[in-house]
């Protein structure tokens, strides 16, 4: 929704953000973020969303699973 619709975010802030992929911890897949302080240097700034406009939202995502298209030789149809 955010990569399509970006006027769905109403606010975000700058955060260091990282995965835990062990596949052998009882942690993994957990997200870990932290400010620029206390970032270890392993960790990549992502935009962490804490707002969105939930009437666009719900507008875009109803409109989306209604009435959806598909690609026939390149041309987005509507089905």
């Amino acid at each position: 929704m955010i990569m399509a619709y970006p006027d769905v975010v109403t606010s975000s802030e700058e955060v260091y953000m990282d995965v835990s992929t062990a596949y052998d911890s009882p942690f993994y897949g957990g997200t870990y973020l932290w400010g620029s302080d206390f970032a270890p240097s392993h960790v990549r700034k992502v935009n962490y969303v804490t707002g969105l406009n939930t009437t666009i939202f719900w507008d875009k995502l109803i409109e989306t699973l209604s009435i959806p298209k598909q690609c026939v030789d390149g041309v987005p149809q509507f089905v």
